[in-house]
């Protein structure tokens, strides 16, 4: 499994490229409020622990005499809140109360310093599990792993029968590849609660890694009980099988996963493994190449509960960003639009995310809107090729063909290799009954993204019916290929194979 970084360089708020990476949008008030504590007590209840001091754990100590140094909050050149924190002051104040070093996070938005802030307060103050799982859920939730881990271990030495502070110490093990670590703290975690599905999961991964399928089949039978329609499970069988040289179960187990899961990485690739194992070459070859162009990660954090209320707690553009990227493939367009504008406002010179507004505002008929958000990433990245391919698309889908056209040269001249205003260029001769300058641009747009199967395929709708049948018939070919599900490139192809070759 890939890891996130050990610990974030200056800014909480960094993103990834090109989406970045986004969490739900509605906890800002909770934390401006610094309700965070209520919040996570009611989840803790939840998830069946209850706050009472253990034989052996450390004293409350005396209220703190000072609070811990106060962010410093300005608004950025870009109109964004920005909130700095003096981390320096602030691991000086944890250690002269006696609590591990607060994590290296010198600016971050408002909301996640106040939450960072008031939870470093109430665990000096209380000196709880519950304020040390806290801190640690913040910690880590901010990728700063080494602080979550110190506070996550004095919540679970606090509270021995605490399943969420043992669980969590054991995600952070997992994340630092701490292989042997994680594995015991999960399977102290399960004894506290053997029914928490991801648990299972986790604990079958680090098996995999340890060469243990075994073990590993154990957890995910359990994972499968639990969660049938989830095709992590059916990955980590077919795995297991791939370890015992099953081929023929592994493909039984991996077929099931795509079918659940068609956009999964691991379900491809590991399915390319499986038809290798059988010596079925070509159709290896294509899962590989399918799983090379899926988004990887994200295996357990999107399945995870606990990890996602403290996303959610900890708010910030970064948990928005995070949010935007998971739902991407849901389809809601509304919901993501919301996001998007959110994350903009928050951080008004993003325009990647701007792009990906405009694109959420065409698909929902909103062109005027798409139009002025685009004029703002304009004005600031005003010879930006995708923004001005993102132009000509809307401009196609509200049916002015003319000025997508014009707006999709505009971008070729930017950028020659722009496939995505080859393919604008292309739609909109078609629509205008110029079908050869149609066939020519479509051309060049596969010749730039050979692997995209719709530019195939929409190649092949043009070649046949300006008469190049055999052409068309191999772009259907590729088309299934790149993606085998194809179903309207199978019913094309079969319907060439039994008409007669008309290719000039």
């Amino acid at each position: 499994m890939s890891r996130r970084n050990q610990k974030r360089s200056t800014s909480a708020s960094a993103g990834i490229a090109p989406d970045r990476r986004g969490r739900s949008p509605g906890v800002m008030r909770v934390l401006t409020n610094l309700a965070l504590l209520g919040a996570v007590a009611g989840s803790l209840i939840y998830w069946g622990w209850s706050p009472r001091t253990k034989p052996g754990s450390p004293p409350a100590s005396p209220t703190v005499v000072e609070s811990p140094p106060a962010p410093r909050f300005e608004v950025s050149e870009s109109g964004a809140p920005v909130a700095h924190i003096d981390v320096d002051r602030l691991t000086a104040w944890c250690r002269s109360n006696g609590l591990p070093d607060p994590p290296e996070i010198r600016t971050a938005e408002p909301a996640v310093a106040k939450a960072l802030i008031e939870a470093l307060r109430v665990a000096a103050t209380t000196r709880s599990p519950m304020a040390f799982g806290t801190v640690a859920r913040i910690c880590e939730a901010l990728d700063c792993f080494r602080n979550a881990e110190d506070y996550a271990q004095r919540a679970a030495d606090g509270d021995l029968t605490a399943f969420p502070w043992r669980y969590l110490l054991g995600c952070i093990q997992q994340e630092t590849g701490q292989r042997d670590e994680a594995a015991r703290s999960f399977l102290e975690a399960l004894r506290l609660n053997p029914d928490y599905p991801i648990a299972h999961a986790r604990l079958a991964q680090i098996y995999l890694e340890s060469d243990r399928p075994d073990d590993a089949e154990r957890h995910l039978d359990r994972f499968v009980s639990a969660s049938p329609r989830d095709w992590l499970g059916p990955v980590g069988l077919g795995r297991v099988a791939l370890m015992r040289r099953q081929p023929d179960a592994a493909l039984r187990h991996l077929l099931r996963a795509v079918e659940l899961g068609p956009g999964d990485f691991q379900a491809h690739y590991h399915l390319g493994r499986a038809y290798a194992a059988k010596g079925e070459a070509a159709l290896a070859k294509s899962e590989f190449e399918l799983a090379s162009r899926l988004p990887k990660g994200g295996w357990f954090r999107d399945r995870d509960p606990l990890l996602r209320e403290a996303d959610d707690w900890v708010g910030g553009v970064s948990s928005l960003s995070r949010r935007f990227e998971q739902m991407q493939d849901t389809g809601d367009w509304a919901a993501l639009a919301e996001l998007a504008e959110q994350i903009i406002t928050r951080r008004p010179d993003d325009t990647t995310m701007m792009g990906n507004l405009a694109s959420i505002y065409r698909k929902l008929e909103r062109f005027d809107a798409a139009h002025e958000v685009l004029d703002r990433g304009l004005k600031l990245k005003p010879e930006s090729p995708r923004l001005r391919g993102l132009r000509s698309e809307v401009f196609f889908s509200a049916g002015d063909h003319e000025e997508a056209v014009s707006t999709a040269r505009a971008a070729i001249e930017i950028d020659p290799e722009n496939a995505s205003a080859y393919n604008v260029l292309a739609r909109s001769f078609y629509v205008m009954e110029r079908l050869t300058e149609a066939v020519a641009a479509m051309r060049r747009a596969v010749e730039l993204d050979p692997d995209d199967a719709g530019k195939v395929f929409v190649l092949g709708e043009m070649l046949r019916p300006a008469g190049f049948t055999d052409e068309a018939a191999e772009c259907y070919r590729r088309t299934l290929q790149l993606q085998p599900n194809h179903a309207h490139a199978r019913q094309r192809l079969a319907a060439s194979e039994q008409s007669p070759s008309r290719d000039p």
